[in-house]
């Protein structure tokens, strides 16, 4: 019994050890403002990311995950890179699910300033998260969004150009 019970925690723990590595656990965000031939590029832009945070706690035989729903909204200037969830500082590990991320800008039409608004949801996110780039054209603007990992932290790339 006692063999047993060594050998499944042991298998438990290296699954959980080797999961860490290539889980997801930690995101960014960066954006990149492209000016066009009638407009400038938004100076900044409001990023608002709808995620979930689940703290793996293991401690065996009470190992358990913590889910935490989060929505966090930040500003950021063309050209810099904001991090929205960051390692934990205890012995857990965590990782995340992207539900969405809305954009926000300001741009001119016809002399007023308008807010601007577009939304990734998950299945866009998951094909950036697999390596496409999602690249959209809508009313004003073109919008894309590429997923850089680098280990177990993404970047979400948008770039956006407005007309």
């Amino acid at each position: 019994m006692k063999k047993t019970l060594t050998f499944f925690l042991t298998v438990l723990l290296t699954v959980v050890s080797a999961t860490c590595l290539f889980a997801q656990s930690t995101f960014s965000v960066k954006y990149i403002g492209e000016a066009s031939l009638n407009s400038f590029a938004p100076h900044s832009i409001k990023v608002e990311a709808d995620y979930d945070r689940h703290t793996h706690i293991i401690s065996p035989p009470n190992s358990y995950t913590q889910t935490t729903p989060v929505l966090e909204s930040k500003h950021i200037a063309n050209g810099s890179t904001v991090a929205y969830l960051l390692p934990p500082t205890s012995t857990a590990f965590q990782t995340y699910e992207l539900f969405h991320l809305k954009v926000t800008w300001t741009a001119y039409q016809n002399g007023y300033l308008i807010s601007r608004v577009h939304t990734f949801n998950d299945l866009q996110i998951l094909s950036a998260n697999s390596g496409n780039e999602i690249d959209l054209t809508i009313v004003g603007a073109r919008i894309r969004l590429k997923a850089i990992s680098s280990g177990s932290h993404v970047t979400y790339q948008i770039t956006l150009q407005t007309f």
